[in-house]
């Protein structure tokens, strides 16, 4: 069965992947658009008919191949007189001709933010299926300009005789390099200053670096098993930048960015847990809304809501009300809705008198009916997710003791608050008055690292058959050193056995546009680097074409 949406042979083309933009451009006076495929670590753009079907063989050649754009299938812009595009041209892409070191010989390259989009989208599908990531998408298209710019400037400098020229030229590679060096580092705002300012030296301390190599539990378990993985980061805050200027009355909301800063060497290893519980719980409330209450929404978007209630009412003053009002009262079901205020306006009297009687109680008691609530169940917001794992930890040696003592300890260590250090002007590194040391003083608490959850099979992949985690907080940790009910040690004193419980709590709840493979720049987590601290995972998109690549998602 063929899913329609994606109409053609994986085994020949491959997997469709989306992109963000809509690649299309005139061909022999026609528009014509393309689509563009991943197979075995390969990602082409290939010209495709109305029905999304790629064109028949020899017109289905790709006019991209793993980054590379075929310039004899480009489209360049065509501008008439008036300066108006009379051909349609691939949206982000544009053409530099000239020479480029290293090579010496005239070219044509390709730039723009579309080859950007097709490395993104290529790295989140292979992370979503767990292939091994191209390395042509690893490199950013930033990252390409800087380097290409380096390259001219190199080039140019060594032709370059002049020493002041020489210097000028030094000098910008210097700082271009540099660029390229910090690109991906979590730099502080610009002009940031008090705690902001200290964040750097409080939460990207070597100290905090714990292992250097994962730790595990057992210390035999093998790479083929399947398993529990905890990774610790240093914690940013996400909206530390939500008062910026920019960002003030957005009519797009506020970014969020990745809670992780930065990695803190190895984690951990464990079997997985015997209680895997996936729950998802979204806020949906009972809400009532009676129709003199919808009457009132409706006058007030009018501005007109005093003549209509008084018109309603038909009164000509107090005594008229109170004369008619049990004859009123008795035509209930004949006038609805002047009734209930009636009822109200009741109610409301009798309050004035010191007693609670509601209008539904006088209509119930006078005429055998109730105002109709409306009664429905709406959407109240989000929840966060939570979650409990156990384990039984029962060393065999005292290696492996060690282990379980140096996992209890991390965890412990790892999720506490910190003090944060004052640093003495101008010494770099230096605490004033002992902040940020056991027994010191400190002003501010700092947020405890936070926790990467993941539950892997053989090669490090993500299995699919189990949730996925956002970042998550240890909120809770309980340890139980007499599990079977009595003490019971080794010889050295160490317990027999541990019975561990963590709980966790997700930092973000889970939106319907997590479950995708496109992912706001800078938070998709990247499988191939170990330090990545994008904090969303891709999703691999569901296809009835190829199932066997869905996963459940979060």
């Amino acid at each position: 069965m063929t899913d329609p949406r994606f109409p053609n042979n994986v085994s020949v083309y491959g997997v469709e992947v989306e992109t963000d933009t809509v690649i299309k451009q005139t061909v022999g006076g026609k528009v014509q658009e393309y689509r563009t495929f991943y197979k075995d670590g390969n990602t082409t753009i290939r010209p495709v008919n109305d029905k999304g079907e790629v064109l028949l063989p020899p017109d289905d050649e790709p006019i991209y191949t793993n980054g590379v754009w075929d310039q004899s299938k480009i489209t360049e812009p065509n501008v008439n007189s008036r300066g108006r595009k009379t051909n349609v041209t691939i949206a982000g892409l544009q053409s530099e001709t000239g020479v480029f070191p290293p090579s010496t010989a005239e070219s044509t390259i390709y730039t723009g933010v579309i080859n950007q989009q097709l490395k993104d989208s290529t790295k989140n599908h292979a992370n979503a299926v767990g292939d091994a990531v191209p390395s042509y998408t690893t490199i950013s298209e930033y990252s390409t300009e800087i380097t290409r710019e380096i390259n001219r400037l190199e080039a140019e400098l060594a032709q370059s005789t002049n020493n002041k020229d020489r210097n000028a030229l030094t000098k910008k590679i210097r700082s271009l390099q540099e660029k390229l060096d910090s690109e991906n580092d979590l730099l502080l705002p610009d002009g940031a200053t008090g705690v902001l300012a200290r964040g750097q030296e409080n939460y990207d301390s070597e100290e905090d670096i714990m292992f250097y190599q994962t730790v595990k539990y057992p210390m035999d378990m093998s790479d083929q098993q399947d398993r529990f993985s905890i990774t610790c980061y240093s914690y940013q805050a996400p909206y530390a930048t939500a008062t910026e200027k920019s960002n003030i009355g957005s009519a797009y909301g506020v970014q969020r960015s990745s809670p992780y800063r930065k990695k803190l060497g190895a984690g951990l290893l464990l079997p997985m847990p015997n209680n895997m519980v996936d729950g998802n719980a979204r806020k949906w409330e009972e809400d009532n809304i009676n129709n003199q209450a919808l009457d009132a929404v409706r006058a007030s978007m009018s501005n007109g809501m005093s003549q209509i209630i008084a018109g309603k009412l038909g009164l000509g003053g107090f005594q008229a009300f109170l004369k008619n009002t049990m004859g009123t009262l008795r035509s209930a079901t004949q006038q609805s809705g002047r009734q209930e205020l009636f009822a109200n306006e009741i109610s409301q009297l009798v309050g004035d008198m010191g007693y609670d009687v509601s209008a539904d109680t006088i209509l119930s008691r006078t005429a055998g009916v109730i105002a109709n609530a409306n009664t429905e169940l709406l959407f109240a917001g989000v929840s966060l997710r939570s979650f409990e794992f156990n384990w039984l930890m029962s060393p065999r040696d005292l290696r492996e003791a060690a282990q379980v003592r140096m996992i209890i300890r991390a965890l412990k260590q790892w999720s506490a608050p910190r003090k944060l250090k004052k640093l003495v002007s101008g010494k770099d590194g230096a605490d004033a008055r002992g902040t940020g040391q056991a027994g010191g003083p400190s002003y501010f608490l700092g947020t405890p690292n936070i926790f990467r959850l993941r539950y892997l099979t053989n090669g490090n992949k993500d299995i699919l058959g189990v949730n996925k985690f956002k970042p998550c907080a240890l909120t809770d940790i309980n340890l139980n050193y007499t599990p079977e009910g009595m003490w019971m040690a080794y010889q050295d004193g160490q317990p027999v056995a541990v019975q561990m419980s963590l709980k966790f709590n997700e930092l973000e709840p889970i939106y319907n546009t997590d479950y995708s493979d496109k992912i706001t720049p800078g938070r998709s987590f990247d499988k191939s680097n170990p330090d990545s601290t994008g904090d969303l995972m891709p999703i691999s998109l569901i296809r009835q074409d190829t199932p066997y690549t869905a996963d459940v998602g979060y």
